[in-house]
Order: structure tokens, then sequence, then C-alpha cells
């Protein structure tokens, strides 16, 4: 590396803010440096990654902690929701609706938590939130207020897989996916997208992924994959109120992930150099995608959206665009840069530091304001692993000078130093200090040159690598990289002799906590290194302010990392208060610094004593938009669950319009939304407004059938359903084609079968039109059936015995005899008797005293007399 290139690793290195702010600098100093590690998924358990930023506030931690708690404690395997760790302290941002115009937001991995109405409960679900930072990316509307935004361009980053990766978010937005048509639920997803083209794939058919549930709201209509819908609507460990319990991950399902605004997708990409299937969905909030090769609870995961919108919001439009180069511009910046002697030099000192070699990539940036180049990085790891990597970075364009340098970084991405070789063709180092300034020192002073050398040395002794020095930050001894000793230069313009002359001074460095910096004698460098290497001399093994823990003392009432014993570390976020683990934001016997308890009544929130508030001093009552049910203020003219009073919940598709359950479906004041009106020529169907059709009249037991309202029961060209047609003397009768319903129907020696069709009968057929069974007809007399014809002055059948009546004796009595209508009643033995009266056996007939008889008949040679004696009549029949 030439001189003139000094000053822009200066610029580099004090812009180093926070663990991710290098991103900028790196693409200033060479389109990206330290970008093989960006936009990759982090997969690091919590056992090898404790959190080291904090949630800023209360609320912030009682979100991160319900799903992302029970993964750090390894309760749960799943994708990390947030990640270990917010990567940057609580920020201020600009937002119309907030307090002043700003809100609090803090940037995860994953996404950004943000409190925007600070007075609302916090108990509220939605107290906190997370952006729409997938939606932003995509169509580069940053939105800094309800509806106000500020127009960008979208962001070139890929959603999933390694650097230079396609799609990316803007992609997304160039391919029209937003406004792609939805999957039909229960269709096989075999849709891909691959080099900037949507196409089709039947072989991912394998994989049984299948359209799920379709979202229809104003403005997005799109269907949620099958993955994607039982990841969000699992129910797991979650961590509530201190301790860890089985419920609903997501309530409500889409509180993480917004609605989907694309549909699913097949990719094929490299994923820590490996190609992967990988199906991929982008929701409001965050892009999930599934990776079936994944151990199972990290198949489904959620991409680093939230790096990828801090560095899209923080940076420039102008910075440059990052993209993998070809194979063949890779091969050839390698071949060139193992020409290259600073390459071949500082490869080598990473070789004698302890780095091996992981593998290489070749790296293409472009944009406004920078020459479009193309660069080499390799990356190392330090061997045996620990929290070191290195990239070395080969650039032959930028400014016209083959540039190289190395970077050395934590597990975390905190830069250590950079490396480079100077124009005498020496290494050198250029380290970040705690007051934002530079200190560059030769490789040789690294490796433990005069005066520091014993206390290199000692420390290198050490079982206790660096490791512990960054995690846990207990002052234990660090490794020969990160222990640096430097003599300055004497006072400019001093002379020995005037006095003013400093002597020289020595800087005792160690790299990973910024504050064991030190100035001083040479001796007392050395006092600074040798109290924190192992030795447990001066401690006792009683006194637990004064304990000794892995070879060093230490205060079990006090030190987070050995609280009560040794090794009983606290979690994030607790103090170790009297040897226990206390979160002294929450508790009151401990509230904000040990031993100071809040006065009775009151309670610890963030670390502050507030006496109890009115959980509806907010909503009074008088107001339905912020109304009081059961100390939670409520919107009543909003709320399906608390629609126009407490407790009142809406049918499931209903929507709450200004406290009234309405349907948005067929409601032409609302339609599809509150407020949403029909014109007046529009009638409202299925939740859009549209113009009248000829069958919107039709009633309820009406079917639509070619423009028609037509009852399908009995409408003979659309009988059962619409297009089915009656054949030719067929009638619709209850949606049935039939010619007949009883004999009656049909014709002469006709039948009515059980099809409704008219049959001939199976007997004879008479002239008379009647169908006898047996075959036996009555030519111009009455058919009695059975073989049985009447007729002429025997007019009345008698089936049962096989004979015939005449005209005057219609009753058929006995097996012989008829009665004529007169004398009705038939006696034992052929006797007929007058209505009244009661048969007598072979005596005749008995009749009541007051019974008035006619019995003048004559009907041919028959007749009847009768003989009134004393109460009774005797009546005699021949």
């Amino acid at each position: 590396m030439r001189e003139h290139r000094f000053d822009e690793l200066s610029k580099l290195i004090s812009a180093r803010s926070s663990r991710r702010g290098l991103l900028k600098g790196a693409l200033g100093l060479a389109a990206g440096g330290l970008l093989s590690r960006f936009g990759r998924e982090d997969t690091t358990t919590a056992e090898e990654r404790a959190p080291s930023v904090a949630p800023a506030n209360e609320a912030f931690q009682r979100t991160w902690a319900r799903t992302d708690q029970p993964v750090a404690s390894g309760a749960a395997n799943r994708t990390w929701m947030w990640g270990p760790e917010a990567f940057t302290e609580a920020l201020t941002e600009d937002y119309t609706e907030s307090p002043g115009g700003q809100r609090t937001v803090q940037y995860f991995d994953k996404s950004r938590m943000e409190l925007t109405y600070p007075e609302l409960d916090p108990a509220n679900p939605f107290f906190v939130t997370n952006g729409r930072l997938a939606w932003e990316l995509i169509t580069g509307q940053m939105q800094v207020g309800n509806d106000d935004f500020i127009t960008r361009q979208p962001a070139q980053v890929n959603i999933a897989g390694d650097p230079g990766e396609r799609p990316t978010y803007a992609e997304i937005e160039q391919l029209g996916m937003l406004t792609a048509p939805a999957t039909v639920p229960g269709t096989t997803i075999t849709t891909t997208y691959a080099d900037g083209a949507i196409g089709a794939d039947d072989s991912y058919a394998q994989f049984g992924v299948t359209a799920a549930e379709q979202i229809t709201v104003p403005g997005i209509d799109h269907t949620v994959a099958s993955v994607f819908w039982e990841f969000t609507n699992q129910s797991g460990p979650v961590y509530i109120d201190g301790e860890t319990t089985e419920a609903q991950l997501f309530d409500p399902w889409f509180f993480a992930t917004g609605l989907p605004i694309t549909e699913a997708y097949w990719s094929r990409v490299s994923i820590g150099g490996t190609a992967q299937d990988v199906l991929w969905q982008c929701f409001e909030r965050r892009c999930l995608t599934y990776t079936p090769t994944n151990a199972p609870g990290w198949q489904v995961e959620a991409g680093n959206v939230g790096q990828h919108y801090f560095a899209w919001r923080t940076t420039p439009q102008e910075d440059a665009a990052i993209t993998k180069a070809p194979p063949a511009v890779e091969a050839q910046l390698a071949e060139t840069a193992g020409g290259n002697s600073d390459y071949q030099q500082l490869a080598a000192y990473l070789s004698a530091q302890g780095f091996s070699q992981l593998g290489q990539s070749a790296t293409q940036a472009s944009g406004t304001g920078l020459t479009p180049t193309s660069f080499l990085q390799v990356a190392y790891e330090s061997s045996p692993p620990n929290p070191l990597q290195a990239t070395l970075t080969f650039d032959p364009d930028l400014s016209g000078v083959a540039t190289t340098y190395a970077t050395v970084v934590t597990a975390l991405d905190d830069l250590l130093y950079v490396l480079y070789v100077d124009v005498n063709g020496q290494v050198q180092a250029h380290f970040p200090t705690s007051g934002g300034s530079t200190t560059t020192t030769s490789g040789s002073q690294l490796q433990g040159s005069d005066p520091c050398a014993r206390c290199v040395n000692e420390c290198l002794a050490s079982p206790y690598a660096y490791f512990e020095a960054f995690l846990e930050a207990t002052g234990s001894c660090t490794e020969l990289a990160h222990v640096f000793c430097e003599s300055t230069s004497p006072d400019a313009g001093g002379s020995a002799t005037d006095g003013n002359q400093a002597p020289d001074v020595v800087v005792c460095v160690d790299l990973i906590t910024s504050v064991c910096l030190k100035q001083a004698t040479v001796a007392d460098c050395e006092d600074r290194c040798r109290p924190v290497c192992p030795d447990c001399t001066t401690c006792s093994g009683t006194d637990t302010s004064n304990f000794c823990c892995q070879g060093g003392c230490t205060n079990l009432n006090t030190d987070a990392n050995n609280c009560g014993s040794c090794g009983a570390r606290c979690a994030p976020g607790q103090t170790c208060c009297g040897g226990t683990c206390i979160d002294i934001l929450s508790d009151n016997a401990n509230c904000g610094a040990c031993g100071a308890a809040c006065p009775d009544g009151h309670d610890c929130v963030n670390g502050v004593c507030y006496a109890p508030a009115d959980p509806c001093e907010a909503c009074p009552g008088n107001d339905l938009s912020n109304y009081c049910c059961d100390g939670v203020c409520l919107d009543l003219l909003n709320d399906v669950q608390n629609c126009g009073g407490c407790g009142l919940d809406c049918f499931a598709g209903q929507i709450c319009c200004d406290g009234v359950c309405l349907d948005p479906l067929d409601d032409d004041q609302n339609c599809g939304g509150c407020g949403v009106v029909c014109n007046d020529n529009e009638n409202c169907v299925n939740g859009v407004c549209q113009q009248p059709g000829p069958c919107d009249a039709c009633q309820a037991d009406e079917v639509c059938c070619e423009d028609m309202c037509v009852d399908i029961l009995s409408n003979d060209d659309h009988c059962g359903a619409c297009g089915i047609e009656c054949p030719a003397g067929t009638d619709c009768i209850d949606g049935l084609c039939l010619e007949c319903v009883s004999d009656g129907d049909c014709g002469a020696c006709e039948v009515c079968n059980d099809d409704g069709r008219c049959r001939q009968c199976s007997g004879t057929c008479c002239a008379n039109g009647t169908c006898v069974p047996d075959g036996v007809c009555c030519p111009e007399l009455i058919d009695c059936g059975g073989g049985l014809c009447c007729g002429g002055d025997y007019p009345h059948c008698c089936n049962d015995y096989d004979y015939c009546c005449s005209s005057g004796f219609p009753v058929c009595c006995g097996d012989s005899s008829c009665c004529p209508s007169i004398y009705p009643v038939c006696c034992p033995d052929d006797w007929c008797c007058p209505p009244g009266c009661t048969c007598t056996g072979n005596q005749g007939c008995h009749c009541p005293e007051d019974l008035e008889l006619d019995i003048a008949i004559s009907v041919g040679a028959a007749g009847a007399f009768g003989t009134a004696s004393g109460a009774e009549t005797s009546i005699t029949y021949w």
C-alpha cells in the first residue's frame, strides 16, 4: 500500500462508531472490503455469541425476550426473530406523529424496534412495533410518518445467500413481483426466480410446499406459502413475565412479518460458498427463507433485513452497488494478486500470526461518483478458531494504483486493526483508539518487542484468551495480537536542556477492551498487565469480596461473570447485587442500582421508581376512540373485539366501523374497509365496488344463469344447474327432468316408473285403456279387477266374494247376498237391517222402539215386511 493511502485508512478507522459502521468506510476505501460477511444469515449459537448491546429499554427488552430469549437460552431450536443482540444503541429518527417529530428506534440484525407512541399502554402488543423495512427497501419509499415518505432508490442488496446473489430488493420491484397474481391455495409451488427472470421448474414439487392462505386486503393480494404460514402461526417456547412458557409465537400471526407483498419463489443461491435450493417470500416487515437441507428448526429463517435497511438508510444514494464478479474476473484477479509483493507479504504475515485461509471471492463495485472496480477478497480465520477473523483485500483498479490491505475483526465485526505495507516495504498496523484517533505501529512491535516483552509473554502464558476479555470484560490477559507497547517521541519543540522535553512514555494497549488503554512509564506498563494474569496470591478462598476465580481475584458480590460463585454469569442486562443476578430496570428492591429500593406502593420501571398509575388515566371513558375497558385503553370505534362497547365481539369476517360491526364484503358504505363508499351506480361485491350486474337482484332461491335469475328447481332450460335443458316431453320438477309423478300423468295403458318416465304397462291393455295384469278384459262392462266383470243390472263389484250386486242392492253382504241401500247393515247369515238397528243372529234385526221405518219397498221380486210387537220391531228379510 502506498503512502497516499494512509489518510484513507485514518478515515476508515475513525468512522468506526459501531460494529456495522465500517460498511460506509469500506465502500469508500475499496468498494466493500469487509462485505464478505454482510447479508449472510447469522446462525451463530447462543453458546458461541452472547449479546453485547442490550435492548435500549424495558419495552424493547420484553419484545426481544418473548421470541429470542428461549433461543439464547437453548430452550427453543429455531431462527432468531431479532438476533442475538442489537447492533446499535437507542437512536432517534424523524417520524411526524411521534412527540416532537422524533421516535426512539434500535436496530437488530433481523429488524428494527420502534417506540412511536410512548404515551400508549405498554401492555398493548403493538406498543413496540417493527417497521415495514422490507417494503421500504423494495419500493425505495423511506417512511418518516404515517403518510410521509422520502423517495430513494430501491436497495441493490440481495435478500438471501452470499453477497452478489440474486434477487435484490430492487429487482423485486423491477420485475413486478409486488403485483403478481395470487397463487391459488392448494397449488404446489414450483415458480422460480433465476438470473432476472421468473419461470417454473416442476422438480421443486418434490419438497411438497403449497400455497396455503390467500391474504386479500386493500392493496395486497398474495398467498402465503405453507412452510411460512405454519411458521408464523406456530406455538412454542416464549419468554413472558420472567419465565419460559408455551404459547403462540406471534400474536397476531403477522406481528413480526407483516402481510405478504410477494408470492413465494424458488431460487438456487450460494450460501457459504455452497449452492442451495431456497424458497423465499417477502412480507411487509421481513423476508423469510426456507432451506430444505437445513437442520430442523432452522429451515425457515428471517433474513438480515435490519442490517440491510440500516446500511441503506444511512448510506448516501451515490454509494457503491456491490455485486459478485464473474468467475473469469475472479481467476484473473487471483493470478494478478499472486504476483503482487504486498499481497504476498501480508498473506505470509497473517499466516505467521496464526490465521488460516478459508476461501476467496471477487466482488464488483459501481455507483455514482465511484470508478467501477473489481477486487479480490480472501477470508481467514485464526487457528485454532477463536473470535478473530481477517480479510485480505487486493484492488488493482482503485486510483490506478494496486492497493492491498488486511482488516482484522472480531466475530462480531468489531475492527481491531488494519495491516498494510508501507513505502519501505514494512508491514504496518493501523489501530483505532478509544478517543476516535488512530495509532500506527510496526509489525515487529505486534510480535512483542521491548519494552513490553515481559508483559506480553506473561499474558501469552495465560490459559485465558482474549475471548474472555472481549465477551465478558473480566480483565483477563489477552493474546499477542491485542497487546502492544509503543515508545513515543519527546514533545515537539522541546530540548534536553529547556526542561520542556517530556520523558519517553510507553503506551500499553489491550485492543479488545478499549478501557485498558494506558499511558505510563515502562514499569507502569508492565504492572498494568501482570495483575490481570492468573494470580491468586493476593485473594482469599473464603472472602466473597476478594475470591479466587479462574486464577484471578474477583468480588463475587458484584462480578456479573462470577455472581455468587465462580462461573455463575448473569444473563444479558442483569446486574450482580450481593451475589444475586438482578434486573435493575424492574427490580423494586434494586431499582437502577444495587440496594436502591423503591418506596412501598411504587414500581420500578426502566430503573426508575414510579407511583402506581391509574391504568385508565389516559382514557377517561367519554371518548369511544380512547375508552377504558378492564384497565386498558381501547378504540371502541375500530376494535373488532370491543366494537361499540367493552367485550362486544364482531362476528368472523366483520369489521368495526364507528362502533358498528359490518360485513365489508357487501356493505356499500364500507366496501372492503371502513369508510370506503361505493358510487351511486355501484354495488359492493366481495369487498369491491362494482357496476351492478344483471343478476344482482336475484332472490335467495335463484341462480344466475346466462345473466338471468333462474329457479333451477323448475326451469326447463336450467334444470338443477345452469345449462341443463330438459328433453322434449319432460318437465323440470324439483330440479329433475321428469314426464310424470303418478300414473294419472300418463296415457292409456301406461304407468309412471320410479325414474319419472311413463312406460307401457306389463299386463293386458284393455279397450277402455285400463291395464289388466292377469290378461282378462271386461268388454263394455266394469272391470272390477282380478278377472271380475260387472255391469248392466248388476253394476256393483263384490271383489272379495267374486260376484256382482244389482243396482238397488249396492251393499255386498256375506259370500252371496246383497243389501239394499235402505237396509245397509249386513248381519250374519246374510241378513240386512235398516240403519240404527242391530243384528240378533238368525232372529232378524232388533230396532229401537222409536225407530220409524219405511218398509214399503219393491225391487223386482225382492221385498221386505215388518211387524211391530211390544217395545221392539222385528223385520224379516227374504
